[in-house]
């Protein structure tokens, strides 16, 4: 009987991350560099640096955390990034109507915090009713975005400005899949799994666009019958409240 020799053969080197990465991966990484072009513009346009942070958490390795109060206080985290970010290009520009929930910064972020919670308590449900995931997330709230910015101008305009509005609509549809896919690859409430169908997309599109303007009219309202907010004033003129 003869003993089996000690020695093995050496297992094979398991491939890096780059050697089984799809063709498609560099392109997409370079995504997240397109938004520093706003920063060359005239007037500058920050909003869009979001994007970038949300390349860059999906390429740094961590475990998101599986706590549903954590996703919603991102929701909140981001939407106030987002809101200081869009005001400050519009403040550099002196914008004598900006795109905000309020030209004056501080009652901005107060109207802002109905419609993220609102989005984020949507969201959140959509998470553990159908599972979705961060691509599915990114891109409902995306379309989402382009129906309802600026209560559907910017869809409409965009209709009849095409082509040359797709550069519109993809500039909105990023900053607005990054609202819920930042918290969500930040934290991951628990989910169901269960096999996904088509009619599953437009409902979620529904309860996503129905919960951030809920929350942002219901909030706006409760907020202006009290006579909390200020009355709208020229950005630069009064820029905080």
């Amino acid at each position: 009987m003869t003993m089996a020799a000690n020695t093995s053969m050496p297992k094979p080197r398991p491939p890096s991350m780059d050697e089984t990465a799809p063709p498609w991966r560099f392109a997409f990484i370079l995504t997240g560099f397109l938004p520093l072009i706003g920063l060359l513009w005239r007037p500058i346009a920050p909003g869009a640096l979001v994007y970038s942070a949300f390349m860059i958490l999906c390429f740094v390795p961590f475990q998101p955390v599986r706590r549903a109060p954590v996703f919603l206080l991102a929701t909140l985290a981001t939407g106030a990034v987002i809101e200081l970010t869009a005001w400050g290009g519009h403040y550099a520009a002196c914008t004598a109507s900006p795109a905000l929930f309020h030209p004056q910064l501080l009652a901005d972020l107060l109207l802002a915090a109905g419609f993220y919670t609102g989005g984020g308590l949507a969201s959140l449900y959509l998470f553990r009713r159908f599972g979705f995931g961060i691509v599915e997330a990114f891109v409902i709230h995306g379309i989402m975005g382009i129906a309802i910015e600026q209560q559907g101008a910017v869809l409409l305009s965009g209709m009849v400005a095409l082509p040359a509005s797709a550069l519109i609509w993809a500039y909105v549809f990023a900053i607005y899949g990054c609202m819920v896919a930042i918290p969500r690859r930040l934290a991951a409430p628990r989910a169901t799994r269960v096999e996904r169908q088509w009619w599953h997309y437009p409902l979620a599109l529904a309860i996503c666009a129905g919960g951030s303007i809920a929350g942002l009219y219901g909030w706006g309202l409760a907020l202006w019958a009290d006579g909390v907010l200020p009355p709208h004033q020229p950005i630069c003129a009064a820029p905080f409240w």
